[in-house]
């Protein structure tokens, strides 16, 4: 596929709108034409229920599915289908940058806890902060 340009916020609004019109047996063909082209994407978003995902969440998941076929099917010609593997590979992606957020964030709230522990007391309010830095002690004044 040949490298394409963004879509524009104008071309987003549009499908938007155009999926907003649509009643429930548009949406209904617009779901057969992704079956037709994507399977695997919008099956991806028809799992979501045994995932746990309560329904308002998974209308929205095809709500957001419809729109984005239809930028990608007006806009950017030649999609290649998406399979099975592409889907499990950016799941498992997506799923390895969460470990990781998690991580540091879990690292960051200890650290944040460990400085609140060594903090004087009222000091936070005040806007005085004392830490200990290797037994020596540190006021650090807010800027003005």
């Amino acid at each position: 596929m040949s490298k394409s340009k963004p879509l524009s916020v104008e071309q987003v609004a549009s499908a938007i709108g155009y999926v907003t019109r649509l009643d429930r047996d548009g949406r209904v063909k617009l779901a057969d034409k992704i079956f037709e082209d994507q399977p695997a994407v919008l099956g991806a978003v028809v799992q979501l229920h045994s995932l746990g995902v309560d329904f308002p969440t998974q209308e929205h998941a095809v709500h957001v599915l419809l729109v984005l076929y239809e930028c990608f099917t007006r806009h950017v010609p030649g999609l290649p289908k998406i399979t099975e593997a592409t889907v499990q590979a950016a799941f498992d992606n997506n799923s390895a940058n969460v470990e990781v957020l998690r991580r540091r964030n879990a690292r960051r709230s200890s650290t944040t806890t460990k400085n609140r522990s060594t903090q004087a007391p009222g000091a936070k309010r005040a806007g005085v902060r004392i830490r200990l830095f290797g037994g020596a002690v540190s006021q650090l004044q807010p800027r003005k």
